[in-house]
């Protein structure tokens, strides 16, 4: 594929980008080649030139010909593997057609008309300047036609000994150089243009390699995430219930005559029991939302006996850390998912126990533009502000840097902001530090 290479044609890739700018005009280009040799013929023949006009005008219409529809039988022509075949080609056609305008000069050219002269050196220019806009793209294509086609010309006037053609013996090489620098120049221009499109071809390729990378990372991140919360949901699940049969041991076990070191025991085994159990609790709802396996079912229901449910329940934990628990009654009805708002109030209820050392803790219900704003207060710590953003995050905790498993896993509101997503609600903060907090659903 280089056996042209010493002709100045650039690398495959490039050249088959040039020869395409080539093609899409060869056709329109061979058209106008033919029709100004009809016009210069028709002016040769009026000024006496005898029927070799006819034969010239006839081989020039040949080679316009035989390259517009020559160039189709090419295999790959504007593909990496033909486009130096295809620019050979080209190559000799235009050679031909500029050898042909430069056997005008030789063979008619007449220095004692200038009108004769004049039209003959108009009609070169011009075709020059035609081949010059067409075919730069590929300097050796163009420079083969303005060499073929000046060259002639210019040894006419310099073996023709008639002083009359001194001045063109100067003005032709100088035409010559000319058209070889715009050549080159736009040449270069259009060659720089196309390896920075093919350069930005091969970056836009790479990012839509890295893109494709990236999706396919986090599609298997994210199953792998989803197999986790699976595996994790089953293992919490089987692990409940030998620890809800350890908890029913226990209270058997405390129910028969201990000895007082022995009660000290039990006691401590049946805290453990229970931080375990919660801790396996928070696992399980979380996993579950995580595994998207919660789907809300919702129906009308009263919110005054979930809140004295939930009273039963904590007020004497909060009561036995010396805390006030106090709920205000309610009538409102609402249409929810009663165990997911259950669950929600739950772990607003036990973190404000948990992060309350003296004060209290508020459950209450307001009305607001045809909702229900179920709210949670204490006078806890408190969260800074800072914080407010990140507590809903998982395993995110405020006030236990040691990790304390005692105050939780820090899931608790993680699993509240995931609750609230499915009902399609949200739930809210507002804290002030050593004041106190209230959340809201």
């Amino acid at each position: 594929m280089s056996r042209y290479r010493w002709l100045g044609f650039d690398e495959p890739r490039i050249l088959a980008a040039q020869m395409k700018l080539i093609d899409d005009s060869y056709a329109a280009g061979a058209a106008g080649c033919f029709g100004g040799a009809l016009l210069m013929a028709a002016t040769l023949r009026h000024g006496g030139a005898g029927e070799g006009v006819l034969v010239w005008v006839g081989l020039m219409g040949l080679v316009c010909l035989v390259g517009p529809l020559g160039r189709h039988w090419l295999p790959d022509r504007l593909g990496e593997s033909g486009a130096q075949r295809y620019a050979l080609l080209m190559t000799l056609m235009l050679s031909l057609a500029g050898g042909l305008w430069g056997a005008v000069a030789p063979l008619w050219l007449d220095l004692g008309s200038l009108s004769g002269t004049v039209e003959v050196l108009g009609m070169l220019a011009g075709m020059n300047a035609a081949a010059l806009g067409l075919f730069c793209p590929c300097r050796p294509v163009a420079t083969a036609f303005s060499l073929a086609s000046v060259a002639p010309t210019w040894m006419v006037f310099v073996f023709d000994g008639d002083p009359r053609a001194d001045a063109m013996i100067i003005a032709a090489p100088l035409f010559l150089i000319m058209m070889m620098i715009f050549i080159a120049r736009n040449a270069s221009n259009i060659r720089r243009s196309v390896a920075l499109n093919f350069e930005n071809l091969d970056l836009l390729n790479q990012v839509r390699q890295q893109m494709e990378e990236v999706l396919r990372a986090q599609q298997q991140a994210e199953e792998a995430d989803r197999a986790k919360s699976v595996i994790l949901a089953s293992a919490s699940h089987d692990l409940r219930q030998p620890l809800h049969a350890l908890g029913l041991f226990l209270a058997t076990l405390g129910r028969t005559p201990l000895q007082p070191a022995q009660q000290e025991l039990l006691g401590h085994a049946q805290a453990s029991a229970l931080s375990a159990q919660e801790m396996l609790d928070t696992l399980l709802d979380f996993s579950r939302l995580d595994a998207g396996a919660i789907q809300p079912r919702c129906v009308g229901f009263a919110l005054q006996p979930l809140l004295r449910k939930l009273e039963r329940e904590l007020a004497p934990e909060a009561e036995g850390r010396g805390l006030v628990y106090r709920l205000r009654d309610t009538a409102l009805q609402v249409w929810a998912d009663p165990e997911l708002v259950e669950l929600i109030l739950r772990n607003f209820i036990n973190n404000a126990i948990r992060y309350t050392e003296r004060g209290g803790v508020l459950v209450a219900v307001r009305h607001r533009q045809g909702s229900a704003v179920l709210e949670v207060w204490d006078t806890g710590i408190g969260i800074p502000a800072a914080q407010q953003l990140r507590v809903f995050d998982a395993f995110h905790q405020v006030g236990n840097p040691e990790r304390d498993r005692r105050k939780g896993l820090g899931l608790g509101l993680a699993i509240v902001n995931g609750l609230a997503e499915a009902l399609g609600t949200e739930a809210t903060l507002a804290s002030v530090p050593g004041r106190g907090s209230v959340f809201r659903l």
